[in-house]
């Protein structure tokens, strides 16, 4: 079943983190559509670009009280969309203290658990719309692609987060 994902759920990260992963959890898990889980969200808009998704068939309705969430992590500022795949969730943040650094980090898709962060200085110093990262991450190849808000682009290894 090709389904969309609506474009402000797919760019509101911190309060939508869990309710993605509930939904893509599966997924991540094998990135295979065939098998009846749905397929993987490498990159913005998912992963033919489109804001469609072959995916398990969604219920026709959802519970009163809403989709419970698997997990719930706290985030940074930033508007960088959430991409999955492989069983883990990647997103950019910012962080202000112990000092002003912009983030990639890297969840377990399951648990929730960080898996890794790679942090970089980035002083926002009148940045207009100044709270964070803005831009997905893409994956490529094991490679993750992340851009922050004042231009620094880095590739890492999707798996250790090591940059190349």
């Amino acid at each position: 079943m090709r389904t969309a994902m609506p474009h402000h759920l797919a760019q509101t990260r911190c309060r939508w983190l869990g309710v993605l992963c509930a939904l893509v959890a599966a997924a991540s898990a094998t990135g295979r559509a065939a098998d009846g889980r749905g397929e993987d969200w490498p990159q913005w808009r998912g992963p033919r670009g489109d804001g469609t998704w072959n995916g398990p068939a969604l219920p026709e309705t959802f519970p009163a009280r809403g989709v419970r969430p698997l997990w719930r992590r706290p985030v940074g500022g930033g508007d960088a969309g959430v991409v999955s795949a492989d069983g883990r969730v990647y997103t950019l943040d910012r962080q202000e203290t112990p000092e002003e650094v912009e983030r990639v980090l890297c969840f377990d898709s399951r648990s929730g658990d960080l898996l890794w962060a790679h942090a970089w200085p980035a002083a926002y110093r009148g940045l207009q719309h100044g709270n964070g990262p803005r831009a997905a991450p893409t994956l490529s190849g094991g490679r993750l692609y992340a851009l922050g808000a004042l231009g620094r682009l880095c590739c890492l290894d999707a798996v250790t987060g090591r940059l190349f």
